[in-house]
């Protein structure tokens, strides 16, 4: 039986003993400079209410206009990218109650007609970034005579804020996709007062760290 998003995440929401939604982000892209330690840096932005959050998209990728969801086009034919916020939760359980719900979504976006489906090994965890905790549940499946892996990320980002990045890819594409994915991610920038001003500067060119 297939069930919807909001289904699976209310029932999580039931697990996690709270009914409180999550704040909805604005994945409307937006461009504009972030200014910090002195110098302007040209950024593309999403936004939740009236904060910045400042991500790095792959200059070839189509983006479109779903203020609701951050839909991207890789250049790599049948490949699409979204990320979008979940509904319904605080905190998204993550333990193996959680996860059997999710899993039965993902199966639910399987297309009618694949063939030799098979599930691949969920990974706990896979951004070790910003104190967030995530899984990602994977599919296989062939389609038309094409390999295809769909993934489902869901990353509890902090409480109150829960989204879901999803991945569809032919196989042999997959991977540069999901590597793209993943730096998207780690640009993740949302800036606070509380950081100094230099090293709000490295964190939004990406060198932090670097000499």
């Amino acid at each position: 039986m297939k069930i919807s998003l909001r289904t699976a995440l209310i029932l999580c929401s039931v697990l996690a003993g709270t009914e409180a939604p999550s704040p909805a982000l604005d994945f409307t892209l937006r461009h504009g400079n972030m200014s910090a330690d002195g110098a302007n840096i040209a950024s593309t932005y999403i936004t939740d209410g009236e904060n910045k959050i400042f991500v790095r998209i792959q200059r070839d990728w189509k983006v479109a206009d779903n203020p609701g969801a951050l839909e991207l086009i890789p250049e790599f034919t049948g490949s699409k990218v979204r990320i979008e916020n979940v509904g319904g939760a605080r905190v998204l359980p993550l333990d193996e109650s959680g996860k059997t719900l999710l899993r039965k979504q993902v199966d639910a976006e399987v297309p009618g007609g694949a063939k030799n489906v098979v599930a691949l090994p969920d990974q706990d965890n896979p951004l070790p970034i910003f104190g967030w905790k995530d899984a990602e549940i994977t599919r296989s499946y062939e389609f038309y005579g094409q390999t295809i892996y769909h993934s489902s990320l869901y990353v509890n980002m902090l409480p109150g804020r829960v989204v879901r990045v999803s991945i569809t890819a032919a196989k042999a594409d997959y991977e540069k996709v999901h590597d793209a994915v993943r730096l998207l991610l780690f640009s993740w920038f949302e800036p606070s007062k509380d950081l100094p001003p230099d090293v709000q500067r490295k964190m939004a060119e990406g060198t932090l760290g670097g000499s």
